[in-house]
């Protein structure tokens, strides 16, 4: 599955957790962007990496992890 998220596109796994609730989800991602930045980001619960994809302009160094092969998969191509 493929969703648009602020004129960047996340896919993800139907097999795992993606808030549907996008417009929700918009909003979050702008407060986080807005509120969070500097030399390190530690995604321990990454998902398919929405959080990380748009808080990486912010950090100088962005590392994630996540439970299944197919979501890091997915991470590494939202970041390309």
């Amino acid at each position: 599955m493929c969703v648009d998220i602020l004129d960047k596109k996340i896919t993800f796994d139907v097999k795992g957790f993606f808030q549907s609730n996008v417009s929700m989800l918009e909003k979050t991602v702008e407060i986080v962007k807005k509120d969070f930045g500097g030399e390190n980001l530690l995604d321990m619960y990454a998902g398919v990496g929405t959080f990380s994809t748009f808080l990486a302009d912010n950090f100088s160094k962005v590392k994630i992890c996540y439970h299944w092969s197919i979501f890091g998969r997915l991470c590494r191509e939202q970041s390309d």
